[in-house]
């Protein structure tokens, strides 16, 4: 999955999905929705298309766990242990 934050006014066609908002804050959400983690788990939540793509259905997406108040750290946001942080990072190098 690849997210990105778009200023100017763009036109998508059926294939592209956003996420707008005037009250959060769209760059912290990047960081997260960016993350090797979230990759992985969206993985396992939602619908596969193949080995390397998946489906964006807001069912899934809303489901999506964004820490509140993160620490800046994605692993220790989540507070995860030295062991689960392997695991992810081995996954995300062999996609």
């Amino acid at each position: 999955m690849s997210f990105c934050i778009a200023n100017e006014e763009i036109y998508c066609n059926n294939t592209v999905y956003f996420i707008s908002s005037q009250s959060e804050n769209l760059e912290y959400l990047l960081k997260y929705l960016n993350s090797d983690l979230i990759n992985w788990y969206y993985k396992t939540l939602s619908v596969q298309l193949g080995e390397t793509a998946v489906r964006m259905f807001s069912i899934y997406v809303l489901n999506i766990p964004i820490p509140k108040n993160g620490t800046g750290d994605i692993y220790k946001s989540y507070a995860l242990n030295e062991e689960e942080i392997k695991f992810i990072e081995s996954i995300s190098c062999n996609s």
